[in-house]
Formats: C-alpha cells, sequence, structure tokens
C-alpha cells in the first residue's frame, strides 16, 4: 500500500506548460482564413487568405477601385486558390 502525501510534493517548483519547451517560443495561435471574391463584370475571382490579409485586400481593392465588388466571407472551400502575393498584405 502506498502512502498519501500530506502535501503536495510539486510545491515550490516551477510548473511548465505543457508543449512548452525551453527556449522555444510559444506556439502561435491558429490563423483564421476566408473566402474573399473580386467581381468586375464578366470577371469572377476566388481566393483564400488570410483573415486580416482578406479584409485589407478588400478595404484597398474597394478604395482604389469603386467599381469591383468585393465580399469577404467564410465560405471557404480546399479548391480554393491562396491570394495571390499574400505576404504583400501581411
Amino acid at each position: 500500500m502506498t502512502a498519501i502525501p500530506d502535501s503536495d510534493p510539486f510545491e515550490g517548483r516551477r510548473h511548465r506548460q505543457p508543449g512548452v519547451r525551453d527556449g522555444m517560443p510559444p506556439p502561435r495561435p491558429l490563423r483564421r482564413f476566408r473566402h474573399i471574391h473580386i467581381e468586375f463584370g464578366a470577371l469572377n475571382l476566388d481566393y483564400i487568405a488570410g483573415a486580416e490579409q482578406a479584409q485589407n485586400v478588400a478595404d484597398q481593392l474597394a478604395q482604389g477601385f469603386p467599381e469591383l465588388i468585393i465580399t469577404v466571407d467564410d465560405d471557404v472551400r480546399a479548391d480554393l486558390p491562396p491570394l495571390p502575393c499574400a505576404a504583400l498584405w501581411d
């Protein structure tokens, strides 16, 4: 029979968070993706982008090209190509 200790055996010790190693940066939060649809007459373009990227692109295009119809939504599908030059919008 094992004796039950009267005190916390970890008392005074430093506890680590699961998955965090010494010297390693904390994990980045999961990135949320959005669908961006750009329409100009018969031209329809659909891409996937990070949520912030998609909104930044939509805002900039709407400001510079008011004739474009731009929507950002959660209709993310596996067949959507990534937003071209996405790194420019980070």
